[in-house]
């Protein structure tokens, strides 16, 4: 295979968890490599990083354009971070990671991704509190177009965050972030500053304990005529008063793709979604998740 396939520009990968020498060849022969996808899981009884195979993506990462790692990104050194001068998309996932030193093995992470540059950045997704993606957002040129960043939690940095994104992605189309009722105002500030933004998603550990009407209202006061689709999760409340004053308001803008995402029926009940169903049929809404039967 190496001697036939050598301008391969898509490689994924899965159930790597030590340094093959023949993938390792494999890789290091390529021409072209622009996307690389890691989907690692450290079974067994082997503990190590993969020494050789992040040595082999820091040579190829001049080419490198789409870079992913998802499950245990302890496998792979953080050093290979500010190598990806290319990068267009960055996408990392350390939910089941090995959870052996894995302090050491964050805070390694945290500085890398200080120290990255990735000027052509477009995409970026983390699902883990890394904390350190405003600093990628502030050295992206203004070229970011979705952003995707799951489990921060903390009201703190998402403020740090959102004054980020309102700054320096002015061509953002897409984001998805955790948000608490006292990051509202940075919510605003987006809105105002991010006037190509299409969709948000908002995440939340309110968990019934404010009113979140106030979020409606920016969504109304604030989004540009390009935004098109509100998701939320399933820990906003919101009451049907400020629901069906939401939708009444809209009815002069883009139909609204609606939808809320969890099991959890604690805030969003049958007479909110009464009016869902009553301005999904009217045409307010263009789709949505929100009804049992549509």
């Amino acid at each position: 295979m190496s001697q036939i396939c050598q301008n391969i520009e898509y490689l994924g990968l899965r159930n790597c968890n030590q340094d093959i020498p023949g993938l390792i060849n494999f890789i290091d022969i390529q021409k072209n490599l622009q996307s690389l996808n890691f989907y690692l899981y450290n079974t067994g009884s082997i503990k190590n990083q993969c020494i050789q195979l992040s040595e082999v993506i820091e040579r190829k990462a001049i080419t490198l354009k789409k870079f992913t790692i998802v499950s245990d990104i302890t496998l792979l050194s953080p050093k290979i971070l500010p190598s990806l001068i290319n990068l267009e998309s960055l996408e990392i996932d350390g939910r089941a990671m090995n959870k052996e030193n894995i302090e050491l093995h964050i805070k390694e992470w945290r500085k890398y991704l200080s120290l990255a540059n990735f000027p052509n950045l477009q995409y970026l997704k983390t699902d883990w509190p890394f904390f350190k993606e405003h600093l990628l957002i502030e050295k992206s040129n203004g070229n970011i177009l979705e952003i995707r960043i799951y489990r921060n939690h903390d009201p703190i940095y998402t403020n740090q965050l959102i004054n980020s994104i309102s700054r320096f992605c002015p061509r953002i189309e897409r984001l998805t972030i955790c948000v608490e009722i006292e990051n509202f105002d940075g919510i605003k500030e987006i809105f105002l500053n991010c006037n190509q933004l299409k969709k948000i998603y908002l995440l939340t550990k309110n968990e019934g304990k404010f009113n979140c009407d106030d979020l409606l209202k920016i969504l109304l006061d604030y989004s540009s005529k390009n935004f098109y689709e509100f998701c939320f999760d399933d820990n906003w409340i919101f009451t049907v008063e400020a629901l069906e004053i939401f939708f009444e308001n809209w009815r002069c803008r883009n139909p609204l793709i609606f939808k809320k995402y969890g099991y959890k029926r604690l805030y969003f009940k049958d007479d909110h979604e009464f009016i869902v169903r009553k301005y999904y049929n009217e045409g307010v809404i263009k789709e949505t998740n929100c009804l049992i039967y549509l």
